[in-house]
């Protein structure tokens, strides 16, 4: 596995996670930090690559805030 394609498993593993925690996706900010990239036009880069190759979708444009999805994966908030 090339090095790109470990970055984005591991943004992927990480977006389910929080998703599954916050109801939510998180920012490229938020994925940066989980996963050690510095710039926010890396984690940009990655996600293009993983919209591309259909590990993420979007309901919104390119860059929409928190619309992020996983193919496969169905995420409910439930109240306590």
């Amino acid at each position: 596995m090339e090095n790109g394609e470990k970055t984005r498993t591991e943004i992927r593993r990480f977006m389910i996670q929080y998703m599954k925690e916050h109801g939510y996706s998180p920012s490229f900010k938020e994925i940066g930090e989980a996963v050690g990239l510095k710039s926010k036009s890396s984690v940009s880069n990655h996600i293009k690559k993983m919209m591309e190759s259909g590990m993420i979708e979007t309901d919104g444009e390119f860059g929409t805030p928190r619309a992020i999805r996983i193919p496969g994966y169905q995420f409910v908030f439930e109240e306590k």
